[in-house]
This record gives structure tokens, sequence and C-alpha cells, in this order.
């Protein structure tokens, strides 16, 4: 398989261009790749009746791609490519399965597959900053991990420290240390000290991504780092270099992001760019949970109406629904990789969480999730009461050896019985964006209205609202 050598030397040797000739190449060569490979087309009236000739050609694209223009490097300015053959020889090396943590702490981490019986991986998502201003980061974590199910946790990062702006060497790597030891303390308080660690950088610079290794009390050879490919196919060469030291001390890699920006163009564009980005998180930087893209990635595209998280027997007007599944489909024919998928209703947009059309949508996100074959990431500093819903709903769906065709149904009705008032709430601000503002503790706002993280127990507005939802999924048939 290729090196991350071989890679960091084309980042340095390949074709030079400048961002912007960067983008409109990329989206003459995706029109160019779309016609070649007939994508353009209807699709299924059910979108999980998508044609495996469709979705291999769609991996053949993206293939193509990776050969004949490649990723671009934002730091030297030029383009790192693969030939086909270097590519598949690097797929057949990624690994189906992966241990991280460890001690009695360890967990598997599996490719999944659609209806796949086994239950889905948790990875809590701290996944943003962090202000000491909050409470306190131990107390935050000991109850994200408190759930016996959950296997991993991403964690945070310091904007700000002991007053001090995080910008320099010394106070970027002050403010690393500092965040990967609260998140070990937490874990100890929880008695879970060998959980795994996603080491979520400050800066996405080597020396930010190298500093926290402390055996001690930061990053262990059982954790990982977050690496993740840029809108428009963007790698950093910064990167590439703290990669190469992730995988030789054997830590795992996590990706954020699937690769599709504004240069995609048309649908069949971004769905090319999604698959393309996949493939190129363990190319370029060798991650090994990977987040799976779709049809929509790079724009909001969805509608704000109920059936935006129903999945529907007949194709919405924009295709989405089978567009998102091909490019799923086509990795996980065409893969090993480990994929997983955030979940709707995450602590990012501010939602009552205790409603209970709120947990419905949920749920419906956690069971969809459950039986197109993804792993988990579990919100951005959600409150434990919505990871006990996500997985008591996830493990209800295989309880009630619910499939695709019976979730189409399934979905419908709620939407129309329970979801037809309560529309999906536009993104106006991301809540993590409070913590660099006056008031910080504006982002754990509708965390707390369903727990208090001190007395470990949910509020009682979560209470009732979670009993409604759950006595009335019951009395719909599911086994919850």
């Amino acid at each position: 398989m290729i090196s991350l050598l071989e890679v960091a030397e084309r980042a340095r040797t390949g074709q030079k261009l400048s961002d912007k000739e960067w983008g409109l190449i990329l989206y003459k060569k995706l029109q160019e790749l779309i016609a070649r490979h007939n994508l353009k087309q209807e699709g299924p009236e059910r979108f999980y009746e998508v044609d495996d000739a469709y979705v291999d050609a769609l991996f053949q694209a993206a293939v193509d791609l990776l050969g004949e223009l490649g990723v671009y490097c934002t730091h030297t300015h030029r383009t790192i490519t693969y030939s086909e053959d270097e590519v598949r020889d690097a797929l057949r090396e990624t690994p189906s399965e992966i241990k991280i943590g460890m001690g009695r702490d360890q967990r598997v981490w599996r490719k999944r597959e659609i209806e796949d019986s086994r239950p889905p991986g948790i990875n809590v998502a701290g996944h943003g900053p962090w202000s000491d201003e909050l409470i306190p980061l131990p107390i935050i974590v000991r109850e994200l991990v408190r759930h016996g199910r959950v296997d991993l946790i991403e964690g945070f990062m310091y904007a700000r420290i002991d007053g001090w702006e995080v910008h320099t060497m010394a106070s970027r790597a002050y403010a690393a240390r500092r965040a990967v030891a609260k998140v070990r303390e937490g874990l100890a308080m929880a008695g879970r000290s060998g959980l795994a660690i996603t080491y979520y950088p400050v800066l996405t610079d080597a020396f930010s991504m190298l500093a926290p290794f402390d055996a001690e009390r930061g990053l262990r050879t059982s954790d990982g780092g977050f690496f993740t490919i840029l809108p428009d196919l963007m790698v950093e060469e910064e990167l590439i270099g703290a990669a190469e030291v992730y995988h030789e001390l054997g830590c795992f890699g996590l990706s954020g992001g699937s690769g599709a920006g504004p240069w995609g163009g048309s649908v069949e564009g971004r769905m090319i760019e999604s698959t393309v980005g996949c493939l190129a998180n363990w190319l370029v930087y060798r991650d090994t949970l990977i987040e799976g893209g779709g049809a929509s990635a790079g724009g909001n595209l969805r509608s704000n109406k109920a059936e935006a998280v129903s999945v529907e027997t007949t194709r919405r007007p924009e295709g989405m629904q089978w567009r998102s599944f091909a490019v799923q489909r086509a990795l996980q024919r065409n893969t090993n990789q480990i994929y997983y998928r955030g979940l709707w209703g995450g602590n990012r947009i501010y939602y009552d969480m205790t409603s209970e059309p709120y947990l419905l949508r949920v749920a419906l996100s956690s069971i969809r999730s459950t039986l197109l074959g993804l792993n988990f990431r579990v919100g951005a500093t959600n409150p434990p009461t919505y990871t006990n819903w996500v997985i008591e709903t996830s493990d209800a769906a295989l309880k009630s050896n619910l499939r695709l065709e019976d979730f189409v149904e399934f979905s419908t009705r709620v939407s129309k019985e329970k979801l037809v008032d309560h529309p999906i709430q536009p993104v106006r601000q991301d809540q993590r964006m409070h913590i660099y503002g006056k008031n910080p503790r504006a982002f754990l706002t509708a965390g707390l209205k369903a727990y208090d993280w001190y007395k470990q127990a949910p509020t009682e507005a979560y209470i009732k609202g979670e009993r409604k939802a759950r006595n009335y999924l019951r009395d719909i048939g599911l086994t919850i």
C-alpha cells in the first residue's frame, strides 16, 4: 500500500494550482465523470432498491477522479493523485474492525451492513470548544460516558485558557494537553479510565496534533485523533505528517467530513465528492472511523416539513433519499471501511430536548441509521438523556426485527400523526459559538432543561416527554 511518506512527497510535487483554479477544474471533472458513468438518472421508487450497477458506476467515478485529478493540498497548492491500482490496493488493506481503548474498556468497532443485526458502536461527541466558565469538564465527561454502551468519546478544545487566547505555540501546547487531561479526569470519575478518546485539536497543525501525547495524563496509543477531508476535497500537509505518527503508534484516525463542497455543482457531483472523500480519508490520513457521505452533503437541501426525516415509498422531488443511499451503498459494496453517521437533534442547534415530537424525531433518526448499517456519533455535548434514548430506540428496532421496507411505513405514520406541526428548526446559529461570546453558559441551555449534570438525573419535563414518546412508539408496534 502507498505510504504516507509518498503521499507527503506528492503533496510537494503534484500539479501546481491556485485554490480557484482547483475549484474550476474540479467542477469540470465532476461534470465529465457524471456523463461518462451515466449518473444522471431518475432512480427507483423505493430508495433501497438502487441498482447495484448504478452504485458500482458511482464508485468507479470516484476512483477515476482520484487518478485523473486527485485531491488538493491547501498548504502546497498542489494535487495528490493515485493510480487505480494504488486506490484498490489500499482499500484491500482497510481494516473492517478495529480495537479502541484499553483494559476492560477496550471495544471493537466494526463495519456494519445494511439491516445488520449487530448494534451500532456509540461515539459520544464533544466536538467543539470548551470554557472553564461552564460546568467543570470532568463532570460533563463523567455523565457523557455514563451509559455502558458508550465506546468512545470525541474530545474538546479550549479557545481561551487561564484568561489567555490560544494562538501561540506555548498556549496551543498547554491547551491541548489540558483538554485531554480533563477528559481523562472525567473518565476516571466514571470508572472508565481505559475508554478510547478521540483528540479534537484546537488547530490542525502537526504541533497541536502531537502535543497531547502523554501516557499518564494525555493521549495513549489506544486513543486516536480527528483527521478530516475539507470541502472540495482539500487536505492539509501538516495533518499528513501528524497522521504518519498516529498510524505508526497504532492510534486510530476519525474523520468528520465527506469532502463535498460548493464546487461539486449538481447533486451527482456532490455524490462523487462524498464517495471520494471517504476513500481519501484512508488514503491521505489513514482514518479508520469514517463519517459516511451522502447526496445532500455540501448544502442544506432539507425540507422544513415533517417528511425531512421520513423515508417515503415514493421519490421526493429532490431525490435525496435514493441518492444518499446510493453513496452509502457504493461504499459498503466496494470497501471494508467502518462508517458512522451523526444523528438528528444534536446540541449544535437549539431544540426543546424534552418534547415528544423532538424525541420522536430522534428515534426515527436512530432507527434509520441502525437499519442503514451505520455506527453512531451522538451529538455535540448532548445530555445523557439523548444518548440513552438513542441507544434504547436503536435496540428497539433490532428487537422488533424492523427492515427498511417496514421503516418506510413506520416513519411515514409517525410523521403524519405526530410531526406535521413540528417543523425542523432551521439553522440560525451553531450553539457552540456561545462559548466564544459573552454568555458561554448559553451553550448548555437546552441540555439543562432535560438533564441535571450535578444531580445526575433527568428533569421532570424530560421524563414526561419521554414517557409520551415511549408510549406512542409502543402503541404503534415498536418493542420498547
